[in-house]
């Protein structure tokens, strides 16, 4: 989709500032004091063309859904992106769908010189502009680089986009709506293997959940709780889930996780914390003394009062409560 684009013949344009040499190494190219450009450079970066990135990335009369598919970030990503001309805006990931696309100048140019040459001169477009930003983009994001804001996206497959408690954006599956086997975040997804596609479904459930815990907590799901319920614990102090989550909702990639353990519930136990994820014991009930790791209580033979004396302890402990 592309308006406002004249009709150029190669070879034919030459803009004030360049001027064009004739020389057996460079037969077709144009030069700026200090700076020389692949002529397709040129082209692409005087042409007025009365679009932008966001518009050129999603019309359906400009790509495939398999090549915007292509542009989707599944895991987070760093790019340059820049202001190219007065109306393009582009990142390094959309320089192939833009060198490919159905605008008059560009195929010109690949037909002149041949699409990677184009490509790699978008790419020397880029890095030369003085206000080129490093962006960052979150998973399931496509970057929709525009004059107002070089570093935006925009999020796919049914994602929003929200920020997470440090201010930073992200894309999330919100609502009663699940993030599926293929990623796509959906109110219903297609299972061709039940037991693999839940898996797959939870672990991205899981990694989208977890931008939402300061840093250092973990989620982790509820006891007692539905299978999407969860909450932010700080495994590495809490007494009652030290060094774990009490349930998780989301499997990890390898198949192993260690449950956290209740430290007020290790047996002889009188006097016990979490510390760096693991039980600090401090005190025993009597006929118990602390183990030489100090993680827990184990059996004191040389306590005569023995298993009278725990009683008597505990009593003495909840009557002091």
């Amino acid at each position: 989709m592309v308006q406002g684009v004249s009709s150029i013949i190669l070879g034919d344009l030459v803009s004030p500032g360049f001027r064009t040499t004739h020389n057996q190494a460079s037969k077709n190219s144009f030069e700026k004091p200090s700076t020389s450009f692949p002529f397709a450079l040129h082209i692409l970066a005087v042409t007025s063309m009365l679009f932008t990135a966001i518009t050129i990335l999603s019309a359906a009369t400009f790509a495939s859904a398999d090549t915007i598919e292509g542009l989707i970030k599944r895991d987070s990503s760093q790019e340059w992106c820049a202001d190219i001309s007065e109306d393009i805006c582009l990142c390094e990931s959309g320089i192939s769908t833009f060198a490919g696309s159905d605008n008059s100048v560009c195929k010109k140019a690949v037909r002149k010189i041949g699409r990677a040459k184009v490509e790699t001169a978008l790419s020397k477009l880029i890095q030369s502009c003085n206000d080129k930003q490093h962006c960052t983009f979150p998973s399931y994001s496509v970057p929709s680089c525009s004059s107002d804001n070089v570093c935006d996206f925009s999020c796919s497959s049914g994602y929003s986009k929200t920020t997470d408690q440090n201010g930073v954006a992200l894309c999330t599956c919100e609502g009663t709506k699940s993030v599926c086997s293929n990623g796509d975040c959906q109110y219903s997804c297609p299972s061709p293997n039940p037991q693999q596609a839940s898996k797959r479904d939870r672990l991205f459930w899981g990694k989208e959940i977890q931008h939402t815990c300061k840093p250092g907590w973990t989620a982790c799901g509820i006891v007692g709780g539905r299978a999407r319920d969860w909450e932010c614990i700080d495994t590495r102090s809490e007494l009652e889930s030290c060094g774990g989550c009490p349930v998780y909702f989301s499997p990890s990639h390898s198949g192993h996780q260690d449950l956290g353990v209740d430290c007020t519930s290790l047996p002889g136990v009188s006097d016990v914390s979490c510390s760096n994820s693991v039980c600090s014991v401090e005190k025993c009930l009597p006929g118990f003394k602390v183990s030489s790791s100090g993680q827990q209580c184990e059996r004191d033979e040389n306590d005569t009062w023995g298993s009278f004396g725990t009683v008597f302890q505990a009593v003495e402990v909840l009557f002091s409560n």
